[in-house]
């Protein structure tokens, strides 16, 4: 039984599920290299079928995650934003021309007004685009709600065991809402509140990452990163004026209000925070959200009585705050969903569907391996075909994981194009650039010569299984596989991987390597410590600054060719400048 399902709009991805089991996911953005990008995924659809020998007619289910379907994911880029920054602007728009004294009647006009004139047919134009490339019958397509597709994507990854779990998502919009609450017993979902988007705090924070001179959707990891060097006596002023009493959790409710629709709120920006100091309102921004979620987080356990938290959305791609979540003396285990925006929805409409129409119990994933992989011979004949024995230092090295510990301790930066590259936003050492961590000057010849990122953002350390109780403040003993939340660190980190953390606060934000996950990447690491003593490395993507991660050889050889770079290891080939 095959089972695709696709995330249209923002960082538009295709899964394939095979008799329970995920067997691909493939972003967009990986083949048009434009990061996050919206475009309609017809190359990640034929990617998939493609490497799984499937014909469209060899397709059971397809599920579109999302009910609501907009124009402009059918465009071949990005132009006109995501589905929900159009709406927002339409809805900015539409209270302008009416008046600011009845919005919410307002509002539900121009909801039915959008639905009528715009959604339908978006929907419609959608099955014909299925039928007439893939010759997918209208029968055969769902239309899963947006956070029923959030809370199921962890309930596809990980264990859930014999115990009730509560299920919490959380990003700027997706089908009307921001947020919900969700119980998992007995393997089913119930939702036991939402609320809608005109009181997104996710919106909060996208809009002060644009007001902040910064992409928004895609640059909040920067404005989290800031927010550490900020010091609460001096942003507590900026919090009180900007941010205090802005949104709220109802009395003895799980929803959000606020003081005005949210999606307005840069226009409460420009009003009140002129003039304050960048570090200040990011700091106070993530105080703001860290506060809010926390609030919530422990109403929803106090009204459930579960102690057991899972969650997902883009709200929670914000390490820092899952580093309070796991923290709460209220919460005795918690599992974040990888790479939680809307890319990690084909999961959720995927676990849907195989629930539904499923015969036994789904796979659980073991990794996130899932897309471009290159053979040996393949990469052999790219090297021939473009001549870049040429240009660059070709060898052949049988043991190649030894030969880049070694260049690792020396000092050099290897970039490592191995097995199959990773799905989602973090390098997890396939596609990645490798550094010695102990010592600044890797951080600066990354991010000065290769990366060009702003000064303050942090990079991550991959550490080995072994050596997490040498390295990390982990009492509640906590799974941190995925670079989705951060840790606290011991002195013997602050020596050993003083590169790789955030120079503010010495929190890390690991990826803890296990050799049945990654062996060969694995056996790299365990070179290095054989080598150095040090159980970790640096790892940052495989891209160029606002680049997707390099999934192809053509995208590996434009980020070598155009940085500093001197290594790039491709499977058992290393080049060299």
């Amino acid at each position: 039984m095959n089972i695709l399902t696709i995330q249209l709009g923002h960082n538009a991805t295709v899964l394939l599920m095979q008799d329970g089991e995920i067997k691909s996911v493939v972003s967009q953005e990986r083949f048009d290299n434009i990061k996050n990008s919206s475009a309609f995924p017809r190359d990640a659809i034929n990617w998939v079928l493609a490497t799984n020998n499937l014909n469209s007619t060899d397709i059971n289910n397809v599920g579109i995650c999302s009910l609501t379907v907009f124009p402009q994911f059918f465009s071949s880029g990005t132009e006109g934003g995501t589905g929900d920054s159009r709406l927002r602007r339409a809805f900015i728009k539409a209270e302008y021309q009416a008046g600011l004294s009845k919005p919410i009647r307002l509002l539900r006009r121009f909801r039915r007004t959008w639905n009528d004139r715009q959604f339908k047919k978006a929907h419609q134009e959608l099955l014909d685009t299925l039928w007439d490339n893939w010759h997918i019958p209208r029968e055969k397509v769902e239309f899963i709600e947006h956070h029923v597709c959030h809370a199921y994507s962890p309930v596809a990854f990980f264990s859930t065991e014999d115990k009730d779990w509560l299920i919490l998502t959380m990003d700027g919009m997706g089908d009307k809402y921001f947020c919900t609450v969700n119980v998992l017993s007995k393997g089913k979902v119930q939702r036991i509140s939402n609320t809608g988007f005109e009181h997104s705090i996710g919106y909060v924070y996208s809009l002060t990452t644009k007001f902040l001179g910064m992409k928004p959707q895609e640059h909040e990891y920067k404005v989290m990163g800031l927010a550490a060097y900020a010091k609460e006596g001096y942003f507590t002023r900026t919090y009180e004026k900007v941010f205090k009493n802005v949104a709220w959790l109802k009395d003895n409710s799980l929803e959000f209000d606020s003081r005005f629709p949210l999606y307005r709120f840069e226009e409460h920006l420009r009003k009140t925070a002129v003039g304050e100091r960048f570090d200040n309102i990011s700091g106070s921004l993530q105080y703001f959200t860290e506060n809010l979620v926390l609030q919530w987080v422990r109403a929803a356990i106090d009204k459930t009585g579960i102690h057991n938290v899972m969650t997902s959305g883009g709200v929670f791609m914000n390490v820092k705050l899952n580093k309070l979540i796991q923290e709460l003396p209220e919460v005795e285990d918690v599992r974040f969903m990888p790479s939680c925006g809307d890319e990690s929805n084909p999961v959720g409409a995927a676990s849907v569907l195989w629930a539904k129409y499923g015969k036994s119990p789904a796979t659980l994933p073991e990794n996130l391996y899932w897309g471009h992989r290159f053979t040996n011979d393949e990469i052999r004949d790219f090297i021939k075909e473009r001549e870049l024995d040429k240009n660059y230092h070709v060898e052949y090295c049988p043991n190649i994981e030894a030969r880049v510990a070694k260049l690792l301790s020396e000092f050099k930066v290897v970039a490592r194009f191995a097995g199959q590259a990773e799905w989602g936003a973090r390098s997890l050492g396939n596609r990645a650039i490798l550094a010695n961590p102990s010592d600044m000057k890797s951080f600066y010849t990354v991010n000065d010569q290769i990366k060009a990122r702003d000064f303050w953002m942090p990079f991550a350390p991959s550490i080995l299984d072994t050596d997490v109780d040498r390295y990390l403040i982990n009492p509640k003993k906590y799974d941190a596989t995925y670079m989705i939340t951060a840790f606290d660190t011991k002195p013997p980190a602050h020596e050993d991987l003083r590169a790789a953390m955030h120079q503010g606060d010495h929190t890390v934000r690991p990826q803890i390597v296990t050799e049945k996950a990654n062996p060969k990447y694995y056996r790299l690491i365990q070179d290095f410590k054989n080598i150095t003593g040090i159980g970790g490395i640096l790892n940052t993507s495989l891209n160029l600054h606002g680049y997707p991660l390099a999934s192809t050889l053509d995208q590996a050889l434009f980020t070598f060719e155009n940085s500093g770079l001197e290594h790039l290891a491709l499977e058992d080939y290393l080049l060299s400048k």
